[in-house]
C-alpha cells in the first residue's frame, strides 16, 4: 500500500508567494507534507500547529467552532 502522506515539491508560484514571510530567500521552504483527509479521519489524535497570532482565530474556529 502506498502512503497517503507524501512529501511534495512546492510550485515556483507558491515559493514566490511565501517568500514575503522570510527574511532570506534561501529560508523559504521548497517542500511540503500533504496528508489526505482519509488519513486525518483515521487518526486517533490530531495536533494542530500554527505560528503567529494571526492564526489564532483559525485554530479556535477549527477546534471550538461548528
Amino acid at each position: 500500500m502506498s502512503s497517503r502522506t507524501r512529501l511534495k515539491t512546492l510550485s515556483q508560484q507558491t515559493i514566490d508567494d511565501n517568500a514575503r514571510f522570510f527574511d532570506r530567500r534561501e529560508d523559504v521552504p521548497v517542500y511540503a507534507i500533504t496528508m489526505g483527509v482519509g488519513t486525518i479521519l483515521n487518526a486517533r489524535q490530531l495536533l494542530l500547529v500554527a505560528s503567529g497570532t494571526a492564526k489564532a482565530k483559525a485554530i479556535v474556529q477549527a477546534v471550538e467552532g461548528r
